[in-house]
């Protein structure tokens, strides 16, 4: 299991993100593909080596699992309780479909079920970012696709957790995950709104026929602009694309790893 080593010391908050070693983490290694499926027996038998790695107290019928939105769909960011323990967790596309959630259960020892409540998100190259209050014990966990990333929704779902939640940008600590670092595409347009905001994310590379993609700097940047300290705002320096430890869908590298991420009491 991997963790980010600041986020790891923020009280009141556990986190993880599995590695090989905790085996593929998806029931299919590409979007609607149903030929591509996992063994479900496997994929929830390694889920659950994540989740006991992660805290002891996590089950998988009380963690709510994301199920990410395909590309061009609207956007979508959920507020999720103890309703949801369990979707996701054992069934392809049984999660609630989004591109982050939200959540403010912290009514038992460890969040919003008796066994200890949290957040999943597979990913094999996106970057799952974590949004964090603890004063008003506000958790948030963002897909951060490009797709998402260039809808802004880091940013936007940290509004929501300020205007309806309680959260305040200033106490927050933000955490990225592993996620791809050499993005290097074809082509990439930003919208024309924000191409100017996106000029010191975007470089040319091999001889100009493709761009590299900085979802990372651009995620940071826009939590920065919403207000999160910099020097709230931690980001693995892990490239998904090389870095063999991960599953990546750009490298070949078939399967998913998972991002878990809960509240827990502060002493």
């Amino acid at each position: 299991m991997y963790q980010l080593p600041q986020l790891a010391k923020v009280q009141g908050l556990v986190h993880g993100f599995s590695t090989h070693e905790e085996g593929n983490q998806g029931f299919r290694s590409k979007r609607n593909q149903p030929e591509d499926r996992a063994p479900k027996g496997q994929v929830i038998q390694n889920r659950g080596r994540l989740l006991r790695s992660v805290a002891s107290a996590f089950q998988i019928g009380n963690g709510i699992g994301m199920c990410v939105l395909e590309p061009g769909f609207e956007e979508t960011i959920l507020k999720v309780d103890a309703s949801r323990g369990g979707d996701g967790m054992r069934e392809a596309d049984s999660g609630p479909k989004c591109e982050a959630m939200i959540t403010t259960s912290c009514v038992r020892p460890l969040g919003f079920g008796s066994e200890g409540g949290y957040l999943f998100l597979p990913v094999a190259d996106c970057i799952p970012i974590i949004l964090y209050d603890p004063v008003a014990r506000v958790l948030g966990l963002v897909h951060g696709s490009r797709e998402s990333t260039v809808r802004k929704i880091a940013a936007k779902t940290v509004r929501l957790m300020a205007q309806h939640f309680g959260a305040r940008p200033l106490r927050m600590v933000a955490g990225l995950g592993p996620g791809i670092r050499t993005y290097d595409l074809e082509w990439f347009e930003p919208p024309a709104d924000d191409k100017k905001e996106w000029q010191q994310f975007l470089t040319i590379v091999e001889g100009g026929r493709r761009v590299r993609v900085d979802l990372f700097g651009f995620n940071v940047h826009l939590l920065k602009t919403v207000g999160i300290p910099e020097n709230q705002i931690e980001a693995s320096p892990v490239d998904t694309f090389v870095d063999d430890r991960f599953f990546s869908h750009r490298a070949g590298r078939k399967g998913r790893f998972a991002c878990a991420v809960g509240m827990v009491p502060i002493e």
